[in-house]
């Protein structure tokens, strides 16, 4: 977490974190509850809650923190 001392500048670091700065990413920004669907892999995870964290380029996959505390790379078009 991180602590402001104003809301205007709690505003402002909330924007910063949710802008969509790739292209891959898709229509998430870090913050929003998603849905886990389509995963063949890991087919048990399909149906879970999370939060996104933070997309990373390089791997073209969304953070995700499950329900129960673990995280998870999952591709936007499993979101």
């Amino acid at each position: 977490w991180t602590v402001k001392d104003s809301l205007e500048s709690a505003i402002q670091l909330a924007h910063a974190r949710a802008a969509r700065r790739y292209p891959g990413q898709g229509d998430l920004g870090g913050g929003q509850t998603v849905t886990i669907t389509g995963l063949r892999a890991a087919p048990e995870l399909n149906g879970e809650l999370g939060l996104t964290l933070c997309f990373d380029p390089q791997a073209g996959r969304w953070l995700v923190r499950l329900r129960n505390g673990e995280g998870k790379k999952v591709k936007p078009a499993n979101l």
